[in-house]
């Protein structure tokens, strides 16, 4: 089947499957720890980087509630002025 101006073979398919999967196993216990600790989401890993797992978790509750009952973004956008940008050098 032509991709672009490249046909794949199976031989390619099969191969890109076997390093997809070695790749696979080698990272399982970072995957497994991943999706079990911080629910697959990256966004509350880098909050528990930043506070810890536990103050993460309470925040996150916390905000949502706050913005559930109140219906504005005030308590969220405080903390995010506080944190900084770790993509600034």
């Amino acid at each position: 089947m032509p991709v672009g101006k490249r046909a794949v073979h199976d031989d390619i398919i099969l191969s890109v499957a076997e390093t997809v999967e070695n790749l696979s196993r080698q990272y399982a216990r970072w995957h497994y720890l991943f999706r079990e600790t911080y629910f697959s989401d990256l966004s509350f890993l880098m909050t528990s980087l930043f506070f810890g797992v536990n103050d993460a978790i309470s925040l996150k509750f916390n905000v949502v509630s706050d913005i559930l009952k109140n219906e504005n973004r005030e308590s969220v956008d405080d903390i995010l002025r506080k944190v900084p940008d770790i993509f600034q050098g």
